[in-house]
This record gives structure tokens, sequence and C-alpha cells, in this order.
């Protein structure tokens, strides 16, 4: 029964990536789109086999620990409804009533170590709990709805990047589709898809806001924030802004000659606002918190002897504290896993990965593309998107595997910057074999397999 209604689902959204107008993108092939998909729901398969043989412990794995939590509020729906409706939306459900029925129940609605402003449990849990109704209990079901609302996101960024880079497809779809720790940490029952769909959705139905109003665009956006606020806060700080600076030098009819310096100060200036209003009007010390989220990091890494536990000097609630670590944790976060260095398993794809990354990087130097002032905004608007979220994952967490995971939400960013910025004229003019090879690679089996 499961199996069936697995495929079924499965079934059902490839017809929709197949034919609804949201997936149709002009000078993309739809097959291109329905293989991104296959390959998502492969590596959402993959993910699970990898946590059930690799990873035993369920009640400490993500991708089945909320999923768990959420069957047990999902229980609720058949017996008391109204109970299920209260949690679900999180009104009057604060009570010892919910406490001993429902919540001490579960492992994760409670955490002990737990730093965030809000608690992005609750969110995961909910959402499973609210995919019960249609997956009947079958995880493998929220698999599949996981990928889609993914894939989704993914497609919306994917477009939106397009319309200012078009000549750039190709690439563009292979950084943001196809990077391996995009497919691989986003295509399972975890927070990370979530933050695709909803960095994805915000930045497509954003783009247009004032030109094309709608009230559609509204509870989209609206959606999307709340989303984010309640599973990454740092992701929605971090790029708020930079779609306001973007979206304003876009309109802006001057053409400012240093823009990597323009989008610096003015994330400088609210980032400083955005902090002190934080600390005066709600009282939260944000350093504080965040030393207590690398402190509990630590300590949760110790006590489930976590085997890629990494050192990281303990953070003090100072200025002076965060900005003497940000050197270490630049280099864990940005080079690490290395080939030779992060030798375990689950690690050797990763460092091959980073290594990819960071030989196409240094390319940039060498075959610099000259980039049109819209390409310029794109390129750092990704820049900075890439350096906030790297610097404060690899700041805030001691394990490595973490990293790997919570840096992905970045990597299509990367990706970006790399489709842009490399001149591949001035790259391939070093070498006509290897001009050769690279074309023949793009233009006979990408280009043909993408671009239509």
């Amino acid at each position: 029964m499961g199996i069936a209604i697995t495929v079924a689902y499965f079934l059902l959204f490839l017809v929709i990536v197949k034919n609804h107008r949201f997936f149709k993108i002009e000078g993309v092939r739809s097959e291109a789109l329905q293989f991104a998909f296959i390959i998502k729901i492969a590596a959402g398969f993959a993910l699970y086999f990898i946590y059930r043989y690799y990873y035993t412990n369920r009640a400490s794995a993500d991708i089945f620990k909320y999923f768990d939590d959420g069957k047990i509020m999902a229980s609720a729906f058949y017996s008391h409804p109204v109970d299920y409706l209260k949690m679900l939306f999180g009104i009057q459900n604060d009570t010892p009533y919910f406490t001993h029925t429902y919540y001490n129940q579960m492992n994760n609605w409670f955490r002990v170590y737990d730093s965030n402003l809000f608690s992005d449990s609750h969110l995961i849990i909910r959402f499973n709990a609210l995919m019960m109704l249609f997956s009947f209990g079958y995880y493998h079901v929220h698999t599949i709805i996981s990928c889609f609302l993914s894939f989704i996101g993914l497609t919306a960024m994917f477009k939106f990047f397009i319309e200012y880079a078009p000549k750039a497809k190709y690439g563009l779809f292979l950084s943001i589709f196809l990077i391996p720790s995009v497919v691989f940490w986003g295509s399972g029952v975890l927070k990370e898809g979530l933050i695709f769909f909803s960095i994805g959705l915000l930045l497509f139905y954003s783009n247009h806001f004032f030109e094309r109003f709608s009230f559609f665009k509204i509870i989209v956006i609206s959606f999307s924030i709340l989303i984010l606020l309640y599973t990454k806060i740092y992701v929605l700080i971090i790029l708020f802004p930079l779609m306001i600076i973007f979206k304003s030098m876009r309109l802006e009819s001057q053409g400012y000659k240093n823009i990597g310096f323009v989008y610096g100060g003015v994330l400088l200036i609210t980032g400083t606002i955005g902090y002190l209003a934080l600390t005066l009007l709600t009282h939260y010390d944000v350093l504080a918190m965040l030393a207590q989220k690398q402190h509990d990091f630590f300590v949760l890494a110790k006590s489930e002897q976590a085997g890629s536990l990494i050192y990281l000097n303990p953070l003090a609630p100072e200025w002076s504290s965060f900005i003497l670590e940000l050197p270490i944790a630049a280099v864990n976060v940005f080079f690490r896993p290395l080939i030779g260095l992060d030798n375990s398993p689950m690690m050797v794809p990763s460092a091959i990965e980073n290594f990819i990354l960071w030989t196409l990087s240094i390319l940039i130097v060498f075959f610099p593309a000259k980039l049109t002032r819209s390409q310029k905004l794109l390129a750092h608007f990704s820049l900075w998107f890439v350096l906030g979220i790297f610097l404060l994952t690899g700041i805030t967490t001691p394990i490595l595997g973490a990293i790997v995971r919570y840096k992905t939400i970045a990597l299509p960013f990367w990706g970006v910057i790399l489709s842009l910025c490399i001149d591949k004229r001035k790259l391939y003019s070093t070498s006509k074999r290897f001009a050769k090879i690279s074309l023949y690679i793009e233009h006979k089996i990408l280009y043909k397999s993408i671009i239509r």
C-alpha cells in the first residue's frame, strides 16, 4: 500500500513538473527539469537508506525524529481534531494539558539545547504532522513531498537568476539543480528543503512586486518569510537587506563603479541597525545567543559522541571574541572537509566537491569575465549571501558534518558566481585539446540536454 501511494505521488508531481506553467521556462527543455526532479527523488531515497543503515539511532537522526514526533501530533486529528488544529497553528496550545497529553510523548518538542529565538523543531514537526493527512503515515511520501517543495524553490530561484543572466542558462541550471550537496541535503525530510522552497519563492515573487502587484504575491512572500523566521532566521536577516540593495541599485539610474563597496556598506549599516533594534526592543542579546548556540552545539556533540567534532575557541558575548574567531571559522567552513585530512566515508564526497568549487573559483582570478551591470549586481548579491551564511555557520558550528549540511543553502549562490564570472573563451584559449573536450561536453551533452 505504501509503495503504491508513494509511486502515485511521484507520478503526480512529475506530471506537474512536465505540464504546469510555473515550470515552463523559455529556452529550457522540460525534460531537463524532469530529469533534475527525478535526481532529487533518487537523492531523497539515498538519504533515507544512509540514515537507516549508517546512522542507526533513529531518535537522533533528523530525517526520522521530527517525522516520529509529527506522527504523535497527527494522531490527535482523528480523536481530538480541535487539539490537532491548535497544535498545528500554535493557538492556545502552550498549556499543561498539551504538554502532558502530546508534547511529553515527543522527543524534540522540548529540546535541552535550544538557543534559537524561535524553535525550528516546532515547524518541522508541524510540517510532518500536516503531511500525515496526505501520506497516511508512510515515510517515503514525506520524502516525495519534501523533494517537490524543494524543487519548486530551486525552480523559482533559477527563474530569478536567469532573468538577469539569460545567456548563462545552462551554467545556472547546473549550479542550482545539480550541485551534489544541494541535491543530497535538499532532498530529504529536513529543514533544508523548506529553506530552499522559501528562499526561491521569496526571490522570485518579490522581484517585480511593485511593478506587478497582486495579493497572491503578498501571501506567498509572507508565507516564505514565516518559514524562514521559524527555521533559520539568520538566512532571512542576511537575505532581506541584500534583496533591497539589489532591487534599489537595479532601479537606480547612476552606475556605481564599486558595487561591492555599496553592498558591504549598506549591509554594515543595516546589520548595525538590526542588531541595535533587536537588542533594545526585544532585550535579546544576539552575541550571547550565538555564543550559547555554539556552547550547546559542543555539549550536544560530546553527549552524542559526534565523530566529526572540530575545535573552536569558546565564544564570549563580546565583539572582540567573534572577530578573533572569524579566521578559524572561515577556514573550517570554506575549506573543510579537506581531501587528505577529513577522510571519513561521509566526508570524502564533500571534500571532492569543495576541491572542485575552489578550483573553479581560482579560475576567476586568471580568466575573469566581463560582466554587465546586472550581472555584477547578481554576482555581488550572491557573494555577500555566501559570506554571510558561511561565516555564521563556521563560527557557531563545531561539527564538520553539520557544517557540510548547513552551508548547503549557500552553495547554489556560489555556483551562480562561478557561472557568471569565469570567461570560458579565455579559459579555452589556453589549450586547444582542453577546449575541444570542454566544448564537446558543453554543447553536445549539456547544452543540448538543457537548452532548447
